[in-house]
């Protein structure tokens, strides 16, 4: 096994306290599988759940530590773009902070795709970037950071139109997307302390961007 391996197919990041379902085998954080029993047991009113992945069903007791992957997680190192080393356990929180790894995303994004369809730009200078209505559930009022949590809680595996882009002058209200995953990629900043929605759309994305991994 490589160190991808070592990944919870739910947050994508190196297991944290990873647990196994004893009936598939499955391996994730424990935080992000108790997060989908949450949501499962609001659904169905039932101690009964389904594995995220193949849809195996499981109870409590079906749920084991694993003590082996945590052992390979204390032991095992990764050396970051940056060229510093971690434990894969160490590695999420330098990940997040990384000024190297956030270059390098930025260099990856293809500034020139193709425009969104003008029918479904969104000009209006008067519109509100302030706060934002839930695409899944449809709660309303969330400021940016509220958004995320609010989503992370309850629609982490959703796609969705992220409700921040599409508010934006260069926005495409019909552009689905995983929902979780855009958010915590795209949008660790508010826009509105960047940008003047005066410039042209080619100029605010650019700046948006570029402050973006200033801000980190």
């Amino acid at each position: 096994m490589n160190n991808e391996d070592y990944k919870c197919p739910i947050c994508l990041k190196f297991f944290i306290e990873p647990v196994i379902l004893t009936k598939c085998f499955h391996i994730f954080c424990r935080k992000c599988l108790d997060e989908i029993m949450s949501t499962q047991n609001l659904k169905k009113n039932t101690l009964i759940y389904s594995c995220p992945i193949c849809r195996t069903e499981f109870n409590n007791e079906e749920i084991e530590y694993c003590t082996d992957i945590e052992n390979i997680l204390n032991t095992n190192k990764i050396t970051c773009d940056c060229g510093k080393q971690f434990t894969l356990k160490k590695y999420n929180e330098h990940f997040e902070k990384c000024k190297k790894i956030k270059e390098i995303q930025y260099n990856s994004m293809n500034i020139d795709l193709p425009k969104p369809n003008p029918n479904n730009i969104n000009n209006n200078l008067s519109v509100n970037r302030d706060t934002f209505n839930c695409p899944v559930c449809h709660q309303k009022n969330f400021d940016r950071e509220g958004l995320i949590n609010h989503v992370e809680k309850n629609h982490k595996n959703n796609m969705a139109v992220c409700p921040i882009c599409s508010c934006q002058p260069w926005g495409d209200s019909n552009y689905v997307t995983h929902l979780y995953g855009h958010l915590k990629k795209r949008h660790n900043f508010d826009y509105n302390t960047l940008v003047d929605y005066n410039d042209e759309e080619d100029a605010i994305l650019q700046k948006v961007l570029q402050d973006s991994l200033n801000d980190m």
